[in-house]
């Protein structure tokens, strides 16, 4: 990195700097977009300088991301992924540090050179479809509607920005410490989590969903991955993605969560509405306490017959109608073999759950009806 420091300006009285590196330009404070392109012009793109005149400050940008995808000028991959460089910036503000990929977005941890603090990106994929476009706007939508309890008595991320970029539109949410739920449940522990930790943690999960809920929204995707731990000594959570998220009515034609925590009516393509929620209470609450995923299918296609073996035949009214019926079901109703010997009822939810307390059991049994 370079060490010379360039001396560009004033502003009421105060000398401010940029550092034009191999990383980027760090501006201690904002200019304007013609300041910038005459100033640092040679260290932008052709893009860049035509995009610098799209905002009203810069605060930050990087200088050698030339365009390393396939896509959207360069600047995708062929799923449509944004193709990022460390060191580049977002919107000429936000330097970007890390990244994590999804199937349907990127996580990228930054530096807010405005603010000069640690900010988490969302940057949602360009979307290939109407369907795909209106998922990312539901979940921003959601998003914005809780943001009344996004402070320190509740458990829903905060959301500072909103903007769109090279076509991709990002969300600016509070940096959560890595206190994932899923690092306290550990299979090969000779202990689990205490019960009365499981106890707190439904609770605050449940006080969650009776919120969520009064709003008229679906989660749709409540599992241990998705949940930070906020507090650990008051076993409270934080709900970290909504990307499977819906207004009840509003259900998406597809759903993509996590297969062992999807309801059988999912399965079975009816519309989903807040049982799914508690279905997957149920899963997250019984793998806090045991420390292991309570449907272990082999795949999607072993899920539902997964799920009989423990539970038995779901409800006929349930499989008549379904559209989805003739995947798991033949002509007379008999369960369709899945690749696995799995024979309804033959593993019961006591044998499942590894335990005699009833009280557990019956709540567990009760989220999965």
């Amino acid at each position: 990195m370079a060490k010379a420091e360039e001396k560009v300006g004033s502003r009421s009285g105060v000398q401010w700097s940029a550092l034009p590196t191999s990383d980027g330009v760090a501006i201690a404070s904002s200019k304007t977009p013609r300041e910038i392109l005459k100033l640092f012009g040679d260290f932008l793109t052709a893009t860049e300088r035509s995009e610098v005149l799209t905002v009203n400050n810069i605060w930050y940008f990087g200088v050698h991301n030339k365009g390393f995808g396939t896509q959207n000028h360069g600047y995708d991959d062929v799923y449509n992924h944004y193709v990022s460089v460390e060191h580049e910036h977002l919107n000429f503000r936000y330097e970007v540090l890390k990244k994590v990929v999804g199937p349907y977005s990127q996580i990228f941890k930054c530096r807010d050179h405005k603010t000069n603090t640690r900010v988490a990106v969302k940057m949602w994929r360009q979307s290939f479809s109407a369907e795909e476009d209106h998922s990312q706007w539901m979940e921003y939508h959601i998003l914005l509607q809780l943001q009344g309890w996004a402070n320190d008595d509740v458990n829903v991320v905060r959301i500072l920005d909103f903007f769109t970029f090279r076509g991709h539109n990002c969300l600016v949410m509070q940096l959560i410490p890595k206190r994932r739920l899923l690092s306290a449940v550990d299979c090969t522990a000779p202990q689990h989590m205490e019960m009365t930790m499981v106890k707190l943690f439904t609770k605050s999960i449940l006080k969650f969903l009776i919120q969520l809920h009064a709003k008229g929204i679906v989660h749709g995707d409540i599992k241990p991955r998705n949940m930070s731990i906020k507090e650990p000594g008051a076993g409270t959570i934080r709900m970290m993605s909504f990307e499977n998220s819906f207004l009840v009515g509003r259900q998406r034609s597809q759903i993509f969560c996590s297969h062992a925590y999807l309801a059988p009516e999912a399965y079975l393509g009816h519309m989903s509405s807040f049982p799914v929620d508690m279905w997957g209470l149920g899963c997250t609450v019984a793998e806090l306490a045991t420390g292991c995923i309570l449907f272990p299918a082999i795949n999607k296609h072993d899920q539902l017959p997964c799920y009989m073996e423990t539970l038995g035949m779901p409800p006929q009214n349930l499989i008549d109608g379904a559209p989805g019926r003739n995947k798991y079901f033949d002509g007379s109703g008999m369960p369709l073999m899945s690749g696995q010997s799995r024979v309804p009822g033959s593993h019961p939810l006591y044998l499942a759950l590894g335990s005699q307390d009833t009280e557990f059991h019956d709540f567990i049994s009760r989220c999965l009806e």
